[in-house]
This record gives C-alpha cells, structure tokens and sequence, in this order.
C-alpha cells in the first residue's frame, strides 16, 4: 500500500522488462493525487517507449504538467519523437 514503494517497483518492473504488470501499477499511480502521481507518468511514458510505443508514450508525456519534477526531460523527449 505504500506508494513510493509501488513507485520504485513499477521502475523495477520496466528495468527487468514486465511491461503488463509495470504499465499497470504504474497507471494506477498516476491516477492518484499523490506526490508521487507525475512521476509515474514519466515512468510509464519511459515504460511504452522501451516497448517501441511511441503514440501511447508521447500521449502520456504531454499529460506531465510544468510543475512536475520530470517536466523539462519530458519536454526534451517530445522533441525528439515528434
């Protein structure tokens, strides 16, 4: 239930390529109104790129906001995919 927990299992998943399960939990974070909600989006959007997903990742990136902590390396991806 702890979610900065839920958080650093999600980037576990993606780094030993469990995409479902990682996309899952990840999005589940997103939808939450934690401190750790942005973040998730970030990592999801890092998750459908490593999954050659571009639309699916560009379309979550434009979703972190400029106040995000991950905001300008957000930016900096959409550049370089759109």
């Amino acid at each position: 239930s702890n979610l900065e927990i839920q958080l650093y299992k999600g980037i576990s998943l993606i780094e030993t390529n469990q995409f479902s399960e990682a996309d899952e939990l990840l999005q589940g974070l997103s939808k939450t109104n934690s401190a750790y909600k942005y973040m998730a989006k970030w990592y999801w959007a890092l998750s459908k790129l490593k999954q050659d997903d571009t639309k699916a990742c560009i379309k979550i990136l434009k979703e972190i906001p400029e106040q995000a902590e991950h905001y300008k390396q957000a930016q900096k991806l959409l550049n370089k995919l759109d």
